[in-house]
């Protein structure tokens, strides 16, 4: 009986960790994707302090 009650829960968790990952992923990256852009973008150029 208890082997069962564990057997019908863990999927459930398993499922909920999941999706509780994929969440945080999707609202986590955002800032990330927009920090990777300014890299994308390079330095602001230093060639007319130059002088």
């Amino acid at each position: 009986m208890v082997c069962t009650v564990i057997v019908l829960i863990s999927p459930t968790v398993e499922r909920i960790l999941f999706y509780t990952d994929k969440y945080l992923e999707k609202k986590t990256k955002r800032p990330v994707l927009k920090a990777l852009q300014k890299t994308k973008e390079g330095p602001p150029s230093t060639t007319d302090a130059v002088d």
